[in-house]
């Protein structure tokens, strides 16, 4: 393994948690870099700022490794960021001895985070209702506080529990991180994307069924 301290992640753990059942043709593994967990900044970001994040595409990091019919990309992530990775059971020999994985929780925060790792935007509707037999809120809720993220990636969260049919979720979820900006449910947003109010997020149209 080339990340022996790290653990198996996004469409790597959207497959091993039976969310889709297209078989990836990348497997993707975070490394516990040396560098800690940056310090949540003090001051809100405005409407504007997030989205003059939000217009540009993502940025594709990562080494990568060649796989027979396929590739491994090593990503970045922080030394002290342990939040919901589980270990591999034994019974899944396809993994190595001792490997871990981000569980259906952390699987569900970093596809929203990251869509471009995790299938794509499009993707998303299909795996929050795949997740939904099995989702564990509080351990979701859990995480989210953990992780401590700059953008309001909630309220995204927010926004597929509810189009998924998770109505109880979605408003407990909502209870609990209210939304608070303007925000976008992928990064290259359009001005013709959709905007739903309830979660305050702009999506593309055809995301959902309802548009």
């Amino acid at each position: 393994m080339h990340a022996p301290t790290g653990c198996f992640c996004h469409i790597t753990s959207v497959f091993f948690h039976a969310l889709t059942q297209q078989i990836p043709q990348k497997v993707f593994i975070r490394r516990r870099d040396i560098a800690p967990r940056k310090t949540k900044r003090t001051n809100p970001l405005s409407d504007s700022q997030i989205r003059s994040q939000f217009i540009k595409p993502h940025k594709s990091t990562g080494k990568r490794v060649p796989l027979p019919g396929g590739e491994c990309v090593l990503i970045s992530g922080y030394k002290n960021d342990q939040t919901g990775v589980i270990p591999v059971p034994e019974q899944y020999r396809a993994f190595p001895e001792g490997a871990r994985i981000t569980d259906l929780e952390r699987c569900l925060i970093d596809a929203v985070v990251a869509p471009h790792y995790n299938g794509g935007v499009m993707s998303l509707p299909a795996l929050f209702r795949e997740a939904a037999k099995q989702l564990d809120l509080q351990k979701l809720i859990d995480h989210y506080w953990e992780l401590e993220f700059l953008y309001p990636f909630h309220q995204t969260i927010g926004f597929f529990l509810k189009t998924s049919g998770q109505k109880e979720a979605a408003k407990q979820w909502r209870d609990t991180f209210p939304p608070t900006n303007r925000f976008f449910v992928d990064k290259t947003a359009k001005t013709n994307w959709v905007y739903d109010e309830t979660w305050q997020v702009h999506y593309p149209r055809g995301l959902t069924n309802d548009h």
